[in-house]
């Protein structure tokens, strides 16, 4: 990430690792907060991103709450 722009960039691992010149891979208005962690994830197959759009107001909040959530496994 720099800024709004998700960066990419091409690594080669042989003899020495090699990193090509970082390009935009998209842009999005990320959500910053300086003691949180990364606020996108990436999809298990690389294929998708979600992105915590800071432009959008959230409608609400909603919190659900699963109480004895193993034990319902177990049946």
């Amino acid at each position: 990430m720099n800024g709004d722009s998700m960066m990419r960039a091409t690594v080669t691992d042989r003899s020495r690792i090699e990193v090509g010149k970082p390009e935009i891979l998209f842009q999005a208005h990320f959500w910053h907060a300086p003691i949180a962690g990364p606020n996108f994830d990436i999809s298990p197959d690389n294929k998708k991103f979600l992105v915590v759009d800071s432009a959008r107001e959230p409608a609400g909040i909603q919190v659900h709450v699963v109480l004895n959530w193993a034990k319902e496994l177990n049946q």
